[in-house]
Protein backbone atom coordinates (compact mmCIF):
# COMPACT_ATOMS: atom_id res chain seq x y z
CA UNK A 1 0.00 0.00 0.00
CA UNK A 2 1.75 3.78 -1.07
CA UNK A 3 1.31 6.44 1.23
CA UNK A 4 1.33 9.71 -0.40
CA UNK A 5 2.12 13.66 0.89
CA UNK A 6 0.54 16.25 -0.65
CA UNK A 7 0.61 14.44 -4.47
CA UNK A 8 -2.45 11.94 -5.32
CA UNK A 9 -2.19 8.59 -5.32
CA UNK A 10 -5.33 6.39 -6.19
CA UNK A 11 -7.08 3.76 -3.49
CA UNK A 12 -4.48 4.99 -0.84
CA UNK A 13 -4.05 6.91 2.31
CA UNK A 14 -3.05 10.66 0.99
CA UNK A 15 -1.35 12.99 3.67
CA UNK A 16 -1.95 16.69 2.77
CA UNK A 17 -0.33 19.79 4.65
CA UNK A 18 -2.63 20.94 7.62
CA UNK A 19 -4.61 24.04 6.81
CA UNK A 20 -3.69 27.67 7.43
CA UNK A 21 -6.19 30.92 9.07
CA UNK A 22 -8.68 28.49 10.14
CA UNK A 23 -9.14 29.14 13.38
CA UNK A 24 -9.27 33.14 12.71
CA UNK A 25 -12.64 32.50 10.99
CA UNK A 26 -14.02 29.91 13.55
CA UNK A 27 -15.60 33.02 15.37
CA UNK A 28 -17.11 34.28 12.21
CA UNK A 29 -18.37 30.81 11.72
CA UNK A 30 -20.23 30.89 15.59
CA UNK A 31 -22.26 33.30 14.15
CA UNK A 32 -22.89 32.26 10.90
CA UNK A 33 -24.24 28.51 11.93
CA UNK A 34 -26.13 29.95 15.30
CA UNK A 35 -29.44 29.87 12.91
CA UNK A 36 -29.09 26.81 11.67
CA UNK A 37 -28.83 24.57 15.18
CA UNK A 38 -31.89 23.02 16.12
CA UNK A 39 -31.16 23.96 19.35
CA UNK A 40 -29.32 27.03 20.59
CA UNK A 41 -28.71 25.58 23.97
CA UNK A 42 -26.93 22.66 22.92
CA UNK A 43 -23.94 23.74 20.69
CA UNK A 44 -23.53 20.02 19.59
CA UNK A 45 -26.94 19.71 18.15
CA UNK A 46 -26.87 20.10 14.42
CA UNK A 47 -29.09 18.43 12.33
CA UNK A 48 -29.18 18.12 8.39
CA UNK A 49 -30.08 21.34 6.68
CA UNK A 50 -32.61 21.47 3.72
CA UNK A 51 -31.30 21.81 0.27
CA UNK A 52 -31.67 26.08 0.66
CA UNK A 53 -30.36 26.10 4.20
CA UNK A 54 -27.56 24.48 2.98
CA UNK A 55 -26.73 26.25 -0.30
CA UNK A 56 -27.34 29.56 2.36
CA UNK A 57 -24.43 28.57 4.28
CA UNK A 58 -22.91 27.80 1.53
CA UNK A 59 -22.61 31.08 0.70
CA UNK A 60 -21.91 32.28 3.68
CA UNK A 61 -18.95 30.11 3.90
CA UNK A 62 -17.73 31.44 0.65
CA UNK A 63 -17.62 34.78 1.88
CA UNK A 64 -16.85 35.32 5.31
CA UNK A 65 -14.61 31.93 5.56
CA UNK A 66 -12.56 31.80 2.31
CA UNK A 67 -9.47 29.77 4.23
CA UNK A 68 -12.02 27.22 5.42
CA UNK A 69 -14.20 27.35 2.17
CA UNK A 70 -10.64 26.26 0.15
CA UNK A 71 -9.68 23.37 2.83
CA UNK A 72 -12.49 21.91 2.10
CA UNK A 73 -12.42 22.05 -1.31
CA UNK A 74 -8.74 20.38 -1.46
CA UNK A 75 -9.97 17.69 0.76
CA UNK A 76 -13.41 16.74 -1.71
CA UNK A 77 -10.87 16.74 -5.05
CA UNK A 78 -9.08 14.20 -3.50
CA UNK A 79 -11.73 12.24 -2.31
CA UNK A 80 -13.73 12.70 -5.38
CA UNK A 81 -9.75 11.40 -7.62
CA UNK A 82 -10.53 8.36 -5.77
CA UNK A 83 -8.36 8.30 -2.23
CA UNK A 84 -9.66 6.18 0.28
CA UNK A 85 -8.71 8.30 3.22
CA UNK A 86 -7.18 12.39 3.31
CA UNK A 87 -5.44 12.73 6.48
CA UNK A 88 -4.51 16.16 8.15
CA UNK A 89 -2.00 16.17 11.02
CA UNK A 90 -3.78 19.19 12.17
CA UNK A 91 -6.59 20.74 11.53
CA UNK A 92 -5.25 23.84 13.69
CA UNK A 93 -8.18 23.87 16.16
CA UNK A 94 -6.36 23.25 19.21
CA UNK A 95 -6.59 26.30 21.14
CA UNK A 96 -10.84 26.44 20.46
CA UNK A 97 -13.41 25.73 22.57
CA UNK A 98 -14.96 22.65 21.83
CA UNK A 99 -18.15 24.58 21.19
CA UNK A 100 -16.89 26.83 18.53
CA UNK A 101 -14.41 23.37 16.73
CA UNK A 102 -18.36 21.77 16.59
CA UNK A 103 -19.17 24.51 14.64
CA UNK A 104 -16.35 24.15 12.35
CA UNK A 105 -16.73 20.62 11.97
CA UNK A 106 -20.44 21.10 11.33
CA UNK A 107 -19.66 23.80 8.06
CA UNK A 108 -17.12 21.17 6.70
CA UNK A 109 -19.53 18.83 6.78
CA UNK A 110 -21.83 20.94 4.47
CA UNK A 111 -19.17 22.12 2.31
CA UNK A 112 -17.93 18.76 1.06
CA UNK A 113 -21.85 17.34 1.16
CA UNK A 114 -24.78 16.84 2.75
CA UNK A 115 -23.99 15.62 6.23
CA UNK A 116 -27.00 12.87 8.00
CA UNK A 117 -28.37 12.64 10.99
CA UNK A 118 -26.48 9.86 12.63
CA UNK A 119 -29.87 8.72 15.36
CA UNK A 120 -33.24 8.83 14.50
CA UNK A 121 -33.98 10.60 17.52
CA UNK A 122 -32.79 13.45 18.04
CA UNK A 123 -30.76 13.39 14.42
CA UNK A 124 -27.59 14.53 15.31
CA UNK A 125 -24.87 15.70 12.43
CA UNK A 126 -22.15 15.15 14.73
CA UNK A 127 -21.77 11.90 16.92
CA UNK A 128 -19.34 11.52 19.62
CA UNK A 129 -17.51 8.31 19.12
CA UNK A 130 -16.27 7.38 22.76
CA UNK A 131 -17.06 4.70 25.14
CA UNK A 132 -20.12 4.39 27.34
CA UNK A 133 -22.03 2.77 29.88
CA UNK A 134 -24.63 0.49 27.94
CA UNK A 135 -27.90 -1.29 28.94
CA UNK A 136 -28.11 -5.07 29.54
CA UNK A 137 -29.14 -6.02 25.81
CA UNK A 138 -28.16 -3.24 23.77
CA UNK A 139 -26.80 -4.30 20.78
CA UNK A 140 -23.54 -1.54 20.53
CA UNK A 141 -22.10 -0.45 17.59
CA UNK A 142 -18.07 0.41 17.51
CA UNK A 143 -18.67 4.29 18.35
CA UNK A 144 -20.29 3.29 21.98
CA UNK A 145 -17.27 0.94 23.17
CA UNK A 146 -13.60 0.48 23.70
CA UNK A 147 -12.88 -3.03 22.14
CA UNK A 148 -11.66 -4.07 18.95
CA UNK A 149 -13.41 -2.38 15.72
CA UNK A 150 -12.60 -5.13 12.86
CA UNK A 151 -12.75 -3.68 9.52
CA UNK A 152 -15.71 -2.32 8.31
CA UNK A 153 -17.64 0.47 6.16
CA UNK A 154 -19.55 2.83 8.11
CA UNK A 155 -23.88 2.51 8.24
CA UNK A 156 -23.60 -0.75 5.94
CA UNK A 157 -26.59 -1.61 7.64
CA UNK A 158 -28.74 0.80 6.09
CA UNK A 159 -30.08 0.62 2.27
CA UNK A 160 -27.79 3.58 0.88
CA UNK A 161 -24.55 4.07 3.40
CA UNK A 162 -22.92 7.50 3.19
CA UNK A 163 -20.53 8.03 0.53
CA UNK A 164 -17.71 9.84 3.31
CA UNK A 165 -17.23 10.17 6.63
CA UNK A 166 -14.73 12.21 8.71
CA UNK A 167 -13.19 11.63 12.39
CA UNK A 168 -11.67 14.30 14.44
CA UNK A 169 -9.81 14.10 17.15
CA UNK A 170 -11.07 16.50 20.31
CA UNK A 171 -8.56 14.14 22.81
CA UNK A 172 -6.24 10.97 21.31
CA UNK A 173 -6.40 8.18 23.68
CA UNK A 174 -3.22 8.71 25.75
CA UNK A 175 -3.07 4.44 26.42
CA UNK A 176 -1.35 3.88 23.07
CA UNK A 177 -4.67 1.97 21.72
CA UNK A 178 -7.55 3.50 19.70
CA UNK A 179 -5.31 3.69 16.28
CA UNK A 180 -6.98 2.88 12.42
CA UNK A 181 -6.20 1.55 9.48
CA UNK A 182 -7.42 1.11 6.57
CA UNK A 183 -7.59 -0.87 3.65
CA UNK A 184 -8.86 -0.30 -0.10
CA UNK A 185 -11.95 -2.24 -1.57
CA UNK A 186 -11.05 -2.20 -5.42
CA UNK A 187 -7.51 -3.47 -3.86
CA UNK A 188 -9.08 -6.50 -1.97
CA UNK A 189 -11.11 -7.04 -4.91
CA UNK A 190 -8.97 -7.19 -7.37
CA UNK A 191 -6.68 -9.46 -5.43
CA UNK A 192 -9.44 -11.82 -4.37
CA UNK A 193 -10.41 -12.64 -8.01
CA UNK A 194 -7.02 -14.26 -8.76
CA UNK A 195 -7.40 -17.04 -6.41
CA UNK A 196 -9.56 -20.04 -7.10
CA UNK A 197 -10.83 -19.84 -3.44
CA UNK A 198 -11.00 -16.08 -3.89
CA UNK A 199 -13.17 -15.90 -6.89
CA UNK A 200 -15.58 -18.57 -5.02
CA UNK A 201 -15.97 -16.19 -2.55
CA UNK A 202 -16.36 -12.80 -4.93
CA UNK A 203 -19.27 -15.29 -6.36
CA UNK A 204 -21.26 -15.32 -2.92
CA UNK A 205 -20.50 -12.17 -1.69
CA UNK A 206 -21.76 -10.52 -4.66
CA UNK A 207 -24.55 -12.34 -5.34
CA UNK A 208 -26.18 -13.30 -1.85
CA UNK A 209 -28.50 -10.44 -0.50
CA UNK A 210 -27.16 -10.71 3.34
CA UNK A 211 -28.99 -9.50 6.54
CA UNK A 212 -26.57 -6.53 8.36
CA UNK A 213 -28.61 -5.74 11.92
CA UNK A 214 -29.05 -1.71 12.75
CA UNK A 215 -27.59 -1.28 16.01
CA UNK A 216 -29.99 -0.34 18.96
CA UNK A 217 -28.85 3.35 19.04
CA UNK A 218 -30.28 3.66 15.47
CA UNK A 219 -33.28 1.67 14.87
CA UNK A 220 -36.21 3.13 15.22
CA UNK A 221 -37.58 0.13 17.27
CA UNK A 222 -36.91 -2.16 20.32
CA UNK A 223 -37.05 -5.08 18.14
CA UNK A 224 -34.13 -6.47 15.88
CA UNK A 225 -34.39 -4.80 12.17
CA UNK A 226 -32.17 -5.51 8.91
CA UNK A 227 -30.85 -4.29 5.75
CA UNK A 228 -30.51 -6.57 3.09
CA UNK A 229 -27.92 -6.59 1.00
CA UNK A 230 -24.67 -7.51 -0.97
CA UNK A 231 -21.18 -6.81 0.64
CA UNK A 232 -19.68 -6.70 -3.16
CA UNK A 233 -21.77 -4.36 -5.23
CA UNK A 234 -21.97 -1.46 -8.11
CA UNK A 235 -22.87 1.24 -5.21
CA UNK A 236 -21.79 1.08 -2.56
CA UNK A 237 -18.80 -0.80 -3.54
CA UNK A 238 -18.33 -2.60 -0.60
CA UNK A 239 -20.25 -2.71 2.46
CA UNK A 240 -19.26 -5.00 5.12
CA UNK A 241 -19.09 -5.56 9.14
CA UNK A 242 -18.90 -9.23 10.87
CA UNK A 243 -21.28 -8.43 13.78
CA UNK A 244 -23.81 -6.93 12.13
CA UNK A 245 -24.38 -9.81 9.72
CA UNK A 246 -23.64 -13.26 11.89
CA UNK A 247 -26.03 -11.17 14.16
CA UNK A 248 -28.41 -12.37 11.81
CA UNK A 249 -27.45 -15.90 11.50
CA UNK A 250 -29.73 -17.34 14.34
CA UNK A 251 -33.22 -15.77 12.90
CA UNK A 252 -32.30 -16.43 9.40
CA UNK A 253 -31.41 -20.24 9.56
CA UNK A 254 -32.43 -20.94 5.78
CA UNK A 255 -29.26 -18.93 4.69
CA UNK A 256 -26.08 -20.87 3.93
CA UNK A 257 -24.07 -19.71 7.31
CA UNK A 258 -20.83 -21.93 6.67
CA UNK A 259 -20.54 -21.21 2.96
CA UNK A 260 -21.10 -17.05 3.80
CA UNK A 261 -18.51 -17.35 6.94
CA UNK A 262 -15.96 -19.29 4.47
CA UNK A 263 -16.65 -15.94 1.87
CA UNK A 264 -16.33 -13.50 4.97
CA UNK A 265 -13.62 -15.16 6.43
CA UNK A 266 -11.45 -15.42 2.58
CA UNK A 267 -12.52 -11.50 2.59
CA UNK A 268 -11.38 -10.41 5.53
CA UNK A 269 -7.83 -12.67 5.31
CA UNK A 270 -6.97 -10.71 1.86
CA UNK A 271 -8.61 -7.20 3.74
CA UNK A 272 -5.79 -8.07 6.53
CA UNK A 273 -3.33 -8.74 4.03
CA UNK A 274 -3.53 -5.19 2.43
CA UNK A 275 -4.27 -3.06 5.98
CA UNK A 276 -2.09 0.17 6.07
CA UNK A 277 -0.37 0.64 9.18
CA UNK A 278 -2.03 1.91 12.27
CA UNK A 279 -1.59 4.94 13.28
CA UNK A 280 -3.52 7.34 15.98
CA UNK A 281 -5.02 10.42 15.18
CA UNK A 282 -3.51 12.63 17.12
CA UNK A 283 -5.19 15.45 19.13
CA UNK A 284 -6.53 18.34 16.37
CA UNK A 285 -6.02 15.73 13.29
CA UNK A 286 -8.79 15.07 11.42
CA UNK A 287 -9.79 12.11 8.81
CA UNK A 288 -11.91 11.97 5.72
CA UNK A 289 -12.56 8.41 4.31
CA UNK A 290 -14.56 6.95 1.26
CA UNK A 291 -17.22 5.09 2.81
CA UNK A 292 -17.92 2.89 -0.54
CA UNK A 293 -14.71 2.09 -1.39
CA UNK A 294 -12.54 2.00 2.04
CA UNK A 295 -12.50 -0.03 4.97
CA UNK A 296 -11.44 0.77 8.28
CA UNK A 297 -10.53 -0.63 11.62
CA UNK A 298 -9.66 0.51 15.02
CA UNK A 299 -7.72 -1.25 17.35
CA UNK A 300 -8.58 -1.55 21.35
CA UNK A 301 -8.24 1.07 23.89
CA UNK A 302 -8.53 1.64 27.49
CA UNK A 303 -7.86 5.17 28.38
CA UNK A 304 -11.53 5.88 28.48
CA UNK A 305 -11.46 9.89 28.04
CA UNK A 306 -10.68 9.47 24.42
CA UNK A 307 -13.04 11.20 22.38
CA UNK A 308 -13.48 11.75 18.45
CA UNK A 309 -16.36 13.31 16.63
CA UNK A 310 -17.93 11.71 13.51
CA UNK A 311 -19.51 13.37 10.48
CA UNK A 312 -21.54 11.38 7.85
CA UNK A 313 -22.81 12.81 4.60
CA UNK A 314 -23.82 11.74 1.25
CA UNK A 315 -21.95 13.50 -1.50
Amino acid sequence: MMFTLGGFAPYTVTYIPSPKGIAEEVAVLSDTTHGFKANVEDASLFNPLNQHDLRMLRAMVVEQAPQIFSFAQTVKIHLLQGAMAVHVEKLGLQDLPLELRQCCLFVLGCLLGEPTATDPRERRVLWDVKARPLPPGHFATFSEHDREARFHTDTQYYPNPERFFFLYSYRTAKCGGGQNFFASGSEIINKLVRTKAGLQAFSILSSVDLPFRIPSTFAMGQEPDYTWAPIISALPLVRYREDTLFDGEARFPELPWQTIRDAVAEFHAVAERLATATEALPDDGIVFVNNHEALHARTPFTDQDRHLIRVRLHA
